[in-house]
Formats: C-alpha cells, sequence, structure tokens
C-alpha cells in the first residue's frame, strides 16, 4: 500500500473491470494534464455471476478494498 499526499489540483479515479473470472484495477491519479498509474491489480473471484454484471462487496479481493 503506498501513503499518498494530496494536493488541492490532484484527482485519483479507480478503475475496476470484470473479467471471466474475476476483476482487474487500476488507481490513476491525475494532476493537471499528467496521469500517473499508482496501483493495479488482478483477482479471481469464486463463485462468480457474470449473469448480471455485478460483484457485492463482500466478494471484492482485500487488495481493492
Amino acid at each position: 500500500m503506498k501513503k499518498l499526499r494530496l494536493k488541492t489540483n490532484e484527482t485519483f479515479i479507480t478503475i475496476i473491470c470484470m473479467t471471466d473470472n474475476g476483476v482487474e484495477w487500476r488507481v490513476v491519479k491525475q494532476d493537471v494534464n499528467i496521469h500517473e498509474v499508482i496501483s493495479e491489480g488482478k483477482s479471481k473471484i469464486k463463485d462468480l455471476d457474470l449473469s448480471n454484471a455485478i460483484i457485492p462487496i463482500n466478494n471484492l479481493p482485500n487488495d481493492l478494498l
């Protein structure tokens, strides 16, 4: 886990995408016109139900929470 120091003009965006067997994510820091990936990962999720495209929060990986 990275410790972050926030400036007033910084924005953090978390992007989460479902895959066939889990999720992939990326956290991006945007500062004016600069975009920096500060964290990313992927994880498998047991018993993933893709029929409704919703992942209950208790099924999200600990790294993402």
